[in-house]
């Protein structure tokens, strides 16, 4: 589906999923924007991708560590409404 946009998650607990926001970078100062990069198009090495995160409705399940892909609709300001594909997968740390 055009609408829906693929991440991994990078941390998963067991009660939520983490990920890193393709769309938005949270400065050193923590406000977010829709870029890293100057007027100039230089990088911004102070922003940082933002992490995003979701609630682990496995949590609830006999492994809610497991592999698998969960769809979210996604929070971020900066993605057109577009729902997420949360991959959690054998490079997922799990914590």
């Amino acid at each position: 589906m055009e609408n829906e946009l693929n991440v991994y998650a990078t941390k998963l607990t067991i009660n939520k999923i983490y990920y890193e926001c393709p769309f938005c970078y949270t400065s050193s100062s923590g406000y977010s924007h829709n870029t890293n990069l100057t007027k100039n198009g230089k990088i911004i090495k102070s922003r940082k991708p933002t992490i995003h995160h979701h609630g682990n409705c496995a949590s609830r399940s006999s492994d809610p560590y497991k592999n698998r892909k969960t769809i979210r609709s996604s929070h971020c300001l900066y993605s057109d409404g577009r729902s997420v594909n949360i991959i959690i997968n054998d490079a997922t740390i799990r914590a």
